[in-house]
């Protein structure tokens, strides 16, 4: 399996000449991809919190009899096990666990002064996944609230890959995920919903924001990630297959959570890992930002392939997020992974 050859700090920071990193952050190129060599980073959900970065991924149970491992960091180079979303003996009593747990996203709710941890899993009464969620008073070894808190109403499909965002013009919170019917059974897309301050009740009207349109998507988009940033509100995505080199993280804005979103005029994504001889499937995007770091995306790839699939395991990356293309428009890189 390859890894990439660590670029010196040194040598990074020279090159960074026509684009300068946020203040604070860190150039791109000043981190070895992957971050760290655990190859069970699945759709990485992260939080910054109390000046350290959190990692949680998708897993099934693993031989400690828990599930979505969350591992941390101060620094970013350094990480370290600190749990599970569900340590042995608290597996939600409604999931199939054999199944496997995605894409947990952890937040922290001030209105209940708790973390709230969402995830999909099977519903063992309908066989499809559910959208489930769990409390904690730390960012790992989580309560589950003993049933889903959104299934599709007729079970027709499953939805998944669940992200909050936090609307900080209106206060607002707002639930993400995406529809994921077969293609014969309908169109996999995205949609958001309001939700209440405490991230557990009062899911609202459903929009349908963002679809499958360029021929790089595929027949599917999934993984949203909502921030908020110089008037517009963009969605960050990724779109094709998960498993195939094709996959990839595309962008589209709007000026409002639930409006009318544009994609990227460039027609292509802004990271992908397609022609790239180290990655594999890139995307599965989770976006941090903080006033020592500014913007930073997370998100995970192979480091091998057979043809055009995937193989191995799925690490943790990451790379600084800039706002200086056209119209402020965002960049990632050079569209490749920084090594």
């Amino acid at each position: 399996m390859r890894v990439p050859v660590h670029r010196l700090f040194a040598a990074a920071l020279a090159l960074v000449a026509v684009f300068a990193a946020p203040p604070g952050a860190m150039a791109a190129g000043s981190f070895p991809n992957p971050l760290f060599t655990w190859g069970g980073t699945a759709d990485p959900g992260t939080i910054y919190t109390d000046g350290r970065y959190y990692v949680a991924a998708t897993s099934g149970v693993d031989s400690t009899g828990g599930v979505m491992p969350v591992r941390v960091s101060v620094d970013r180079h350094s990480w370290s096990n600190s749990g599970h979303v569900f340590e042995s003996g608290k597996l939600p009593g409604w999931s199939d666990s054999s199944y496997g747990y995605w894409a947990p996203e952890i937040y922290f709710f001030h209105s209940i002064g708790q973390y709230v941890a969402y995830f999909a899993a099977i519903n063992t009464a309908t066989g499809k996944r559910c959208i489930g969620r769990a409390t904690s008073s730390t960012p790992y070894n989580f309560t589950d609230l003993g049933r889903p808190l959104l299934c599709h109403p007729t079970a027709a499909y499953s939805i998944i890959d669940p992200s909050i965002f936090f609307d900080s013009v209106t206060g607002r919170h707002y639930l993400l995920y995406k529809d994921d019917p077969n293609p014969s059974e309908g169109t996999k897309q995205i949609v958001i919903r309001p939700i209440n301050d405490d991230g557990l009740s009062g899911i609202g009207t459903p929009y349908h924001i963002v679809a499958p349109a360029r021929s790089w998507e595929g027949v599917s988009v999934e993984a949203p990630t909502m921030v908020y940033q110089g008037g517009f509100y963009w969605i960050f995505y990724s779109g094709a297959t998960y498993n195939r080199d094709t996959y990839a993280l595309g962008v589209a804005r709007s000026t409002s959570p639930t409006g009318t979103f544009t994609k990227d005029p460039s027609g292509g994504p802004i990271l992908s890992g397609n022609n790239d001889p180290r990655y594999c499937g890139v995307g599965h995007q989770d976006i941090e930002h903080t006033a020592a770091d500014g913007w930073l995306v997370f998100y995970h790839a192979y480091l091998s392939q057979s043809g055009e699939s995937c193989t191995g395991g799925r690490y943790l990356m990451m790379d600084v997020l800039y706002w200086d293309r056209s119209g402020g428009w965002p960049r990632i890189h050079d569209g490749t992974p920084s090594e």
